[in-house]
């Protein structure tokens, strides 16, 4: 009986490999999760570092002080758009990485080497942090700062979508790459 699954020629015998787009989408689902534990500590950092009063002692005062003025869904404020960041971030990162490895294997042998191996990590990574991670960090601290104070609701999807499409029109221009017409 012959096994249905289509092998490529570089998989170990028995073994299907897995296609670039597979590698995002599981990047995605484990950027999803890993939003849903880490955004409780996002949000008392940012609090920390937009406390310009003094109003907090430290980590765990943050965090009380947090759940026993707001509530405790306070800590996950923000969800939507921090799981759009890692979500986005980790399937450009699988994916990437998958296509670079691809790219980088022998044409002779079909192997990766260790060097293609480390290209394609860093090469991804760069990436990732390009497009994804820059625009996003800085968006997001902007308009925590600007909006937390007036109560407003930071977690609506074109609001963010606004803040990385303005960062990434901007930053060229912030750093140098481009110069504005007088």
């Amino acid at each position: 009986m012959k096994d249905s699954k289509e092998q490529k020629p570089d998989a170990p015998s028995g073994i299907a490999t897995i296609p670039p787009y597979m590698k995002a989408v599981s990047g995605s689902l484990g950027g999803i999760m890993e939003a849903c534990c880490l955004q409780p500590i996002d949000v008392i950092k940012t609090r920390l570092q937009l406390d310009t009063t003094g109003n907090y002692k430290g980590i765990v005062h943050c965090g009380s002080t947090i759940v026993r003025t707001e509530g405790v869904r306070a800590l996950w404020k923000g969800l939507t758009p921090f799981a759009m960041h890692l979500t986005l971030k980790y399937a450009l990162r699988m994916g990437s990485n998958a296509v670079l490895q691809a790219a980088f294997k022998d044409s002779e042998t079909g192997k990766l080497s260790n060097h293609g191996r480390v290209l394609a990590g860093f090469g991804a990574g760069v990436l990732e942090a390009l497009v994804i991670v820059t625009p996003f960090e800085v968006s997001i601290s902007h308009f925590h700062l600007k909006f937390h104070v007036r109560n407003f609701k930071f977690d609506e999807l074109l609001v963010v979508i606004a803040a990385i499409w303005t960062c990434w029109n901007k930053m060229p221009i912030e750093l140098g790459f481009c110069e504005v017409a007088d």
